[in-house]
């Protein structure tokens, strides 16, 4: 019951907003021109969210690239240092021997 009451009641205010636009716009011969205008500013405001969307897109690509750049570089790091430790071994482990 509650919501039928409920669609009813926006019902109404819908037709009642219809109505008072419609008797503002008779009125008010601007009023079509604001709302051209208020449309357009949503279409470019639209536009330049989408283009910031795909600036955003395109960022996080090139971070996931960074980030596999990165760990590729403390991959050789990690190699350099055990080189350089088995190196250290082998020329400790030379000196001993002479």
């Amino acid at each position: 019951m509650a919501q039928s009451q409920a669609i009813s009641d926006a019902a109404i205010l819908a037709v009642q907003s219809t109505n008072l636009y419609l008797d503002a716009r008779d009125n008010n011969p601007q009023l079509v021109e604001i709302q051209q205008s208020i449309v357009a500013l949503q279409n470019t405001f639209q536009q330049d969210i989408r283009a910031a969307q795909q600036e955003i897109i395109a960022s996080q690509q090139g971070i996931r690239e960074a980030q596999q750049d990165i760990r590729a570089v403390q991959q050789d790091i990690w190699e350099i240092k055990a080189n350089i430790k088995l190196f250290a071994q082998n020329n400790k482990h030379n000196r001993n021997t002479v």
